[in-house]
């Protein structure tokens, strides 16, 4: 397969070459070797799209914002639920260091507690930042972000595949501020 490719490449170059020499100049479209497809894990309506087409953007800019309405009503609602859980904890383990509730009650209010927590922590918006891969690998990048090194190694595409080099631009997720 590489080799018919290679001898295809060959070939247009060659068609390429004589035609530039027949008409004395030459056209080529240059395609870079850095390049992603962006997609989006929620609908939402699209707000902000600053850059189009053909445009240079810096490491750490926005690409792209959506309409988030719907979305931080829910985040709020979720965090709401994980402040009223943490209230009932408290005083399920007053009661129960007084022996006036029962070891279950005083799960469930632990358990409620950790299963609000979740879901306000996956509520909470991500943003996807490229940054220079560091020294420390994916580990260090692991620090900085919301997901696990694996996570990052899928989300660059190198998972079982050896590290990017150093300095080549990697994504990572951060929590929203």
């Amino acid at each position: 397969m590489r080799t018919g490719a290679g001898l295809l490449l060959g070939v247009l170059i060659c068609t390429a070459t004589a035609t530039a020499h027949a008409e004395g100049r030459v056209r080529v479209q240059l395609v870079s070797p850095n390049q992603t497809t962006l997609s989006a894990e929620i609908a939402a309506r699209l707000v902000e799209l600053p850059f189009r087409e053909g445009h240079a953007f810096k490491s750490g800019q926005v690409l792209a914002g959506f309409d988030c309405a719907l979305f931080t009503a829910q985040r709020d609602k979720m965090e709401a639920q994980e402040s009223l859980a943490r209230l009932a904890l408290v005083t399920a383990d007053k009661l129960h260091e007084r022996g006036m509730s029962s070891d279950l009650e005083w799960q469930q209010a632990q358990s409620k507690t950790r299963e609000t927590t979740a879901d306000a922590q996956a509520a909470r918006p991500w943003q996807i930042r490229l940054l220079p891969f560091p020294r420390g690998g994916y580990a260090e990048l692991a620090r900085q972000s919301v997901v696990p090194a694996r996570q990052l190694q899928l989300i660059n595409g190198s998972y079982g595949r050896a590290d990017p080099p150093l300095g080549q631009t990697v994504k990572t997720v951060v929590a929203q501020p």
